[in-house]
């Protein structure tokens, strides 16, 4: 039996989600770069790239030393984390909710919000009134466009 887990749903304006499952990993605490890649954080990858080279140049167990304490703040931290680029690309906290997937997490919140896009998903694309209101006005004449008869 699935059981279920917790997730947390934040969103912008233009209704693109992100959903995190509320809960640790333990790739951010053994191997940061690769957490980073994961959750897409390309610009704290590099400069954590950066300062491992700058490390390791100066010395061996300086490297080793930053390689333990990134490893433990990025897996105490990782939630924070991820809130916190989320935050800073203009989301805010919108739902928390269980689910027994990332992909059921996603169907519930489209049946909330029909109108919600996603990253990576396993769901069509999302319906845009805006455009079935559009081809709808495309034969509408209206007095500044000259009509054939």
């Amino acid at each position: 039996m699935d059981e279920l887990k917790e997730y947390v749903a934040m969103r912008d304006i233009f209704r693109r989600y992100d959903v995190f499952e509320n809960s640790n990993s333990l790739s951010a605490g053994i191997f940061p770069p690769a957490w980073l890649a994961y959750n897409r954080k390309w610009g704290v990858l590099m400069l954590f790239i950066l300062m491992s080279f700058m490390l390791i140049s100066v010395n061996v167990f300086m490297f080793l030393l930053g390689w333990v304490l990134t490893s433990v703040y990025c897996y105490q931290a990782q939630l924070n984390l991820l809130f916190s680029f989320s935050m800073l690309e203009g989301k805010v906290f919108s739902l928390k909710f269980a689910a027994k997937s990332i992909d059921e997490a996603h169907k519930t919140i489209r049946s909330l919000d029909p109108k919600s896009k996603f990253l990576f998903s396993k769901l069509e694309q999302p319906i845009n009134e805006d455009e079935d209101k559009e081809k709808k006005n495309e034969n509408i004449v209206d007095e500044k466009q000259e009509a054939l008869v």
